[in-house]
């Protein structure tokens, strides 16, 4: 198993005081907002699975033990994530929604357990940018379609979903008020004790951009002071 720097950070020799020179703070972007309310705490999240490897349908044991295994790696990284279900054509696919995580790592891990694709959302001004990645004829991965419309299910007070290629993706509205209201007491916890991090912005920054050792810590005590039911 990958030691936890190597499995966390890619170019670690980078200067972690460059994040804020090259303005990739989060604060610097837009706010996401879901339904309308202002998601503090969140900066990205992905949509992922390690059911049926390649498309290909596999047993219901098999499938359990491969998303075990892809939540010891969000585990792992100290990522913060709730289990969704998502719908591949009319099979059922027991899935992960993954806040602030990097597209590279979304990527890394769709390699990793054999996924035919996986989202990647992030705030833009007027919305929230949901792009739909998939795996070539090469076996790398493309940017498919990307789109700020999210389209409602029938019941739209309970859910709206993401739709790309044969994929889609229902999501109780009300696990991202959750999420965002658990970081954000957990951050209680974490501002202060880190002598760098001043606010929770601060926090939300180095969580995201995830560069080097203090990120680490970042992630590792938010991850650690988290109250949120993911099993």
């Amino acid at each position: 198993m990958k030691e936890l720097k190597t499995y966390l950070n890619e170019g670690t020799n980078v200067d972690e005081a460059s994040i804020n020179a090259k303005k990739r703070n989060i604060k610097n972007v837009q706010k996401m907002y879901i339904k309308g309310k202002q998601m503090d705490n969140i900066g990205t999240f992905g949509i992922i699975t390690a059911e049926n490897p390649d498309s290909t349908q596999v047993s219901t044991s098999d499938n359990r033990k491969l998303n075990n295994e892809i939540k010891k790696r969000l585990k792992l990284g100290y990522y913060i994530y709730v289990p969704i279900d998502g719908h591949f054509a009319d099979n059922v696919e027991h899935s992960f929604l993954v806040f602030n995580i990097q597209l590279k790592t979304l990527i890394r891990l769709a390699k990793e357990f054999s996924q035919s694709s996986f989202f990647y959302c992030y705030p833009v001004e007027g919305g929230i940018m949901n792009e739909y990645w998939e795996k070539n004829e090469t076996g790398h991965y493309e940017l498919i379609n990307k789109t700020t419309a999210w389209n409602n299910e029938k019941d739209a007070t309970k859910n709206y979903s993401i739709i790309g290629g044969n994929f889609k993706y229902s999501i109780d509205k009300s696990v991202f008020s959750k999420v965002d209201e658990s970081i954000d007491k957990a951050a209680d916890k974490v501002v202060g004790v880190i002598a760098f991090i001043n606010s929770k912005d601060d926090m939300l920054d180095w969580q995201v951009n995830r560069v080097g050792f203090k990120s680490y810590a970042v992630s590792k005590l938010l991850a650690e002071s988290i109250e949120l039911d993911n099993e």
